[in-house]
């Protein structure tokens, strides 16, 4: 029984680790769609839209690394 629990313990968390590594990537993606049309003023952000991914995208691989090897689903992957 142990085991079980252990087991849906650890498909939650690497559930919520995929979930937040695939948030990131829905967020940038409307940074840079908004950068380029236009539809929001974002005077203040600048180009961090485009240069932000340089930096970030490593962080967000390790949550999506350590979610895979917990959890090996589609979302995670």
């Amino acid at each position: 029984m142990d085991a079980t629990v252990k087991t849906t313990k650890s498909g939650i968390i690497g559930g919520i680790l995929g979930g937040i590594s695939l948030l990131y990537v829905i967020i940038n993606t409307l940074l840079i769609l908004n950068f380029f049309t236009g539809l929001i003023a974002a005077e203040k952000l600048q180009g961090l839209p485009i240069i932000a991914p340089i930096f970030l995208v490593p962080l967000m691989i390790v949550p999506a690394i350590i979610g895979f090897f917990i959890k090996k689903d589609k979302l995670c992957l």
